[in-house]
């Protein structure tokens, strides 16, 4: 496994503490992903792992994804899911800053260390997503953006937003049916949040992009 791989491996590995089936031996159970974000799939799956999709088995392609405008944070947030969901990394490359910085922790496990990622790392790990034949299911689920928090870090520049989504539900799925998921666990908090900014267009109000995204999980 080259060190990229290995990177998405750790990526992956950081957002499921409800492995069903899967499981690696210096995987953190905080979940995979990336909120997240992200699924301990990277690695885990990758063995099956197939570079070579059907050019053309006479199916009629799919009609084409509509994403909601990222005229507002909360949109934007949406605009990720349905990226992800769908596998389309050059959609969550739209809407990842150019500076976001992602980490994670699980207080937990007091062994873990707080992993750390870029734009870069995430566009990356969808792209395997999408890669890999073998996955044939993916669910991200943020539920009504009337339930997150809004927040203003006073460190953060004041046109910055941070949402903190308090239930939410990521899982992946193979061939074999071994499924992650990640969700919300009784007696643990777990945060997980992302802050956005707003980036001024030439016509019309700015769009919203990801510039951070934290998680946490500790003890009650």
């Amino acid at each position: 496994m080259n060190s990229s791989v290995a990177a998405d491996t750790e990526r992956s590995t950081i957002l499921a503490p409800h492995s069903e089936g899967l499981r690696h031996p210096h995987a953190n159970p905080l979940w995979h992903h990336r909120f997240g974000v992200a699924v301990c799939i990277l690695g885990l799956l990758g063995g099956g792992c197939i570079f070579s999709p059907d050019q053309d088995n006479g199916k009629k392609p799919p009609p084409p994804i509509t994403y909601p405008t990222r005229d507002s944070p909360q949109s934007a947030i949406f605009f990720y899911q349905k990226a992800w969901v769908n596998k389309d990394s050059a959609q969550v490359a739209v809407v990842y800053a150019d500076d976001y910085t992602g980490s994670s922790v699980d207080l937990t496990d007091p062994t873990s260390t707080t992993l750390n990622f870029v734009k870069s790392d995430e566009v990356r790990s969808v792209g395997w997503l999408a890669l890999n034949q073998r996955i044939v299911y993916l669910d991200m689920n943020f539920y009504s953006y009337l339930n997150w928090q809004e927040i203003q870090y006073p460190d953060d520049p004041s046109d910055w937003v941070t949402l903190q989504i308090p239930h939410f539900r990521i899982e992946v799925r193979d061939v074999d049916s071994n499924s992650f998921l990640a969700t919300n666990d009784a007696g643990v908090t777990w945060i997980v949040e992302f802050t956005l900014k707003p980036v001024s267009q030439p016509t019309g109000p700015p769009l919203w992009e990801i510039v951070r995204w934290k998680e946490s999980r500790e003890n009650l």
